[in-house]
């Protein structure tokens, strides 16, 4: 999601408790692009990104290939106070965008 606040410009990704922030859209963006780019490194790395994501109520379904489904809007809500603070005080756009986990 994509808001503003005292003139700074956020990319909020609730699923993965990521932000980015610029002093525009496009600013904003690729700052979480960066933090995104940094948390895959660092977890992959560490050898606990599954159980990072498991943490933030991502469902993992093993197989062939792992499939990584996002936790449910009720369930972020419930967790993380940030998130319904933006909903019910800002305006914002949401931006979905599919991520691709590099094999390891």
């Amino acid at each position: 999601m994509l808001y503003e606040e005292e003139n700074v410009f956020y990319a909020f990704c609730p699923a993965l408790d990521l932000y980015g922030y610029g002093t525009s859209e496009d600013e904003a963006k690729q700052s979480f692009e960066i933090s995104l780019s940094e948390f895959i490194k660092y977890t992959l790395h560490k050898g606990t990104l599954n159980t990072v994501l498991t943490s933030l109520g991502w469902k993992i379904k093993s197989g062939k290939k792992e499939v990584y489904t996002p936790p449910t809007v009720k369930h972020l809500l419930s967790r993380n106070a940030d998130y319904g603070k933006i909903m019910q005080s800002h305006s914002f756009k949401q931006v979905m965008q599919d991520i691709v986990i590099p094999a390891c």
